[in-house]
């Protein structure tokens, strides 16, 4: 991006200045040299395409008043003469340094740190002014006051992005360039670099050029097929500087090509690079009209990225996604897992996205709960949700769940369902934090006054939009595994529920893609006992009357969690079901079933599953759950006061108690409150943060 002016203006004239200029008139001028340098150099523009100014667009490019720019037409290239890079840093054949050669010692410390190199050469440049060989290029870039009105450093601006991936992104950045400066510069004084001592490099010049580098750069792939590359790529093993060289052009770098750097971003815009013999050159491959502006294509930049690295953001961005940090803690799963083959869906740094649902991956997705999500965010998360039997089923096989199921091949749903409603809550949090943090909803609002803040706004409330649709993908698959409703009933439900979440978007996406999940696999307690014969039904409904009433002997309904209560309500279903089961008494066949791989799975012979704790006290860490021994303190008062029949009383027996506890641990789902409430059949009793539904599976 360039230096705003008042008007639109075409290049023309000469004009010469060892810096950047501000002034209207002479910026254009400096564009016209830049042009004219390129060219004498081999470079080439189209006679029908001319840069201008305007003071929204800053300097672009436009065809020509009655010219047609047709498909397949190469309207620019630059020579690579004219290029900057590391490669001119390192003085690697045929990329001259043309005069700036730092100290061996500096290029060696700073090997592998390709954008240190870079952004001090860039530094000596902007130093050297009219001495430096890229002196009519540097003319034309951003002054170091206008990318200082780029960063948001005041409190009026941060405001603007508080609660955002931007906030903590801006501030890593900062400290990061800081220290490159502080440290490069300092070495560079030990060696006496005269630009280094005498204060002539300083923080706000090294932003400048980090910055330049990060928005006007091209990547390095864009050289390969030119002869200076060929030439400057290692051959051979036996040539100096090999190893370095190597790991230069396979981890790529970044590449100036003054000229080319003029046009504006288009998402659509269908351009292709042209490396030939000796220069670079960019093709348009759609017709431009008379007056139209000319395009590049800056790839797939999301509006955090465009924010940070241009200034600007795009209102309907397709490429727009959330980042989801997911740290893998020392000893965790997750750390485990992420040292076992790794697999192809997978990126180089585990990246975590939540997808707008108007991106192009959404677009091609099959089905419903992979369409918003990144495998990384599924996998990631998959595997801090897995239950004991997940766990092990992955260590057994070095691989995750989200590895070997995704994209349908789930022996069962829990975790899948389980990692659906973790997403769900930390959208929601997410999403909330940065409604709450919004200065346009303060008291009184606040009005973004500068471009940049107006930028930052879109921003933070696209952000919004793609959290709350995740929230509402998330609520649409839990609920509808909880029911056997048809989509359009469901998405009525949640319109009217959870009107937060809900968009034509989500109703259209809802409705095109099927779920991978199944419906009815997800149980109220109350919905559970429902599936039972009636006889046992019955007894457990009147077994978990006598539990409540003894409980609330000790512990007031008003201080009495509603999820312990819950939970209290699923031991006792399942330790009368598995006991049924057992007693060889006709169940239905999917609770047979499902009894069976239970025991199988947790055998209630297992001390590992029916170990009663101790009353206490026990170690920091080590205490049982509070519900579960409130649930054991209150089965002598049941057994002691009331007339129960052995069944019921084995069903009470304490070991069946906490072999049930624990299999509703690990075959539960912690869900947003807001879902169990959906499906209860007295929400009015459904309170507090989370809500807890147990999974059943569909055989």
């Amino acid at each position: 991006m360039s230096s705003p002016a008042n008007e639109q203006q075409t290049v023309h004239g000469d004009v010469d200045q060892d810096t950047p200029s501000t002034s209207s008139n002479s910026t254009v001028e400096n564009h016209k040299n830049l042009a004219d340098w390129v060219l004498g150099l081999g470079g080439f523009i189209h006679p029908d395409l001319k840069i201008v100014h305007h003071v929204d667009k800053g300097f672009h490019a436009v065809v020509q008043d009655g010219k047609v720019l047709p498909a397949k037409t190469r309207i620019a290239s630059c020579p690579m003469t004219a290029t900057l890079s590391v490669l001119n840093v390192l003085n690697v054949a045929p990329f001259e340094h043309h005069g700036t050669k730092f100290p061996d010692a500096f290029l060696e410390k700073y090997t592998f740190a390709t954008d240190v190199l870079q952004t001090f050469f860039l530094m000596e440049q902007y130093v050297l002014g009219s001495r430096s060989w890229w002196a009519q290029y540097l003319r034309t870039l951003p002054t170091i006051e206008a990318v200082d009105t780029l960063q948001f450093e005041s409190d009026e601006d941060i405001a603007w992005i508080r609660g955002t991936n931007l906030e903590a992104a801006l501030g890593a950045q900062a400290r990061r360039w800081k220290d490159q400066f502080e440290e490069a510069n300092a070495f560079l004084q030990r060696l006496d670099w005269e630009h280094a001592k005498n204060g002539a490099y300083h923080y706000r010049l090294f932003r400048w050029a980090s910055t330049i580098f990060g928005s006007r750069s091209f990547t390095s792939q864009v050289l390969d097929d030119t002869k200076p590359a060929d030439t400057a790529r290692p051959m051979g093993k036996r040539e100096p500087g090999h190893q370095m060289l190597s790991k230069l052009f396979s981890d790529r770098f970044a590449v100036l090509l003054p000229l080319l750097d003029i046009l504006n971003h288009r998402p659509a815009a269908l351009v292709e690079w042209q490396a030939r013999i000796s220069y670079v050159g960019l093709q348009i491959l759609e017709e431009y009209q008379s007056g139209q502006e000319v395009y590049n294509n800056y790839g797939p930049r999301e509006n955090e990225g465009l924010l940070m690295s241009y200034g600007f953001v795009l209102e309907n961005n397709p490429y727009e996604h959330v980042l989801i940090s997911i740290n893998a803690h020392p000893g965790s799963p997750l750390e485990i897992a992420r040292t076992w083959p790794k697999d192809d869906r997978s990126n180089d740094n585990y990246n975590c996205y939540i997808f707008d649902i108007g991106h192009p991956i959404v677009a091609e997705a099959k089905w419903l709960e992979r369409a918003l999500f990144s495998y990384d965010l599924l996998d990631s998360i998959s595997v801090m949700c897995a239950n004991d039997r997940e766990l092990q089923a992955m260590y057994n096989k070095r691989q995750t769940l989200m590895s070997s199921a995704l994209p349908n091949h789930f022996e069962d749903f829990r975790n899948l369902l389980a990692t659906l409603a973790q997403i769900m809550y930390d959208s929601s949090a997410r999403a909330k934090r940065i409604q709450r943090t919004d200065p346009a909803r303060n008291d009184p609002p606040v009005t973004a006054r500068t471009q940049k803040q107006k930028h930052a706004h879109l921003y933070r409330k696209k952000q919004v939009e793609i959290l709350q649709a995740a929230e509402g993908v998330c609520a649409f698959a839990l609920l509808n595994a909880c029911t056997d409703q048809q989509p359009s009933d469901l998405l009525l439900s949640i319109q009217m529920k959870l009107p937060h979440v809900y968009s034509p978007q989500l109703e259209s996406i809802c409705s095109r893609l099927p779920c991978l999940t199944s419906k009815n696999e997800l149980f109220t307690s109350a919905s559970l006992i429902e599936l039972l014969p009636s006889p046992t039904a019955n007894g457990v409904r009147s077994t978990l009357r006598s539990v409540e009433n003894a409980i609330l002997e000790s512990i007031p309904s008003h201080i009495r969690e509603h999820q312990d209560r819950v939970k209290t309500s699923y031991t006792i279903t399942l330790s009368a079901l598995c006991l049924t089961h057992r007693s060889e008494a006709q169940l239905p066949p999917r609770l047979s079933t499902w009894a069976q791989e239970m025991t199988a799975s947790y055998p209630p012979e297992d001390p590992n599953w029916y170990y009663v704790p101790s009353p206490g006290p026990w170690a920091p860490g080590e205490e049982p759950p509070p519900a579960l021994m409130t649930l054991l303190g209150a089965i002598p008062k049941v057994v002691g006061q009331t007339a129960i029949d052995s069944t019921t009383r084995s069903w009470l027996d304490p070991p069946m108690i906490c072999w049930a506890w624990n299999v509703m641990e690990e075959e539960g789902l912690r869900v947003p409150i807001e879902i169990e409430r959906f499906v209860s059949e007295e929400p009015a009793q459904v309170e507090g943060v989370s809500g807890f539904l147990l999974y059943c599976k569909q055989y």
